[in-house]
């Protein structure tokens, strides 16, 4: 067995750290029956983006901003860019494929 890489499950956006646990429970509080996850793009003036994937396709931007205005959560984690998926990656094990959800966000 070999370890390719190390799971982020943080952001830096525009120098501030973003948990993507956040994000993605902004998605579900959002879209409860939706699957969400996400990931993170590189970004030249932000540094990094964060792309959510959802199996929601009525999941909006705007939807993601009112939920975090009503919970608290900071602004600066609603997903700039989010993707239409029929399915989100899973391992064997059924827990999400974190690496291929990182090459997903390379190319969204």
């Amino acid at each position: 067995m070999k370890i390719v890489g190390r799971v982020k499950r943080f952001a830096k956006v525009a120098g501030e750290m973003v948990s993507l646990e956040v994000v993605e429970k902004m998605a579900v509080a959002s879209s409860p029956n939706g699957a969400h996850a996400a990931s993170t793009q590189a970004d030249l003036q932000r540094g990094e983006t964060i792309v959510l994937f959802t199996t929601d396709g009525a999941l909006s931007r705007d939807v993601l901003q009112t939920t975090a205005r009503n919970n608290g959560w900071p602004e600066i984690a609603v997903p700039r860019k989010i993707v239409r998926v029929d399915a989100l990656p899973l391992l064997g094990t059924g827990k999400l494929d974190y690496v291929t959800l990182t090459k997903w966000a390379e190319t969204a």
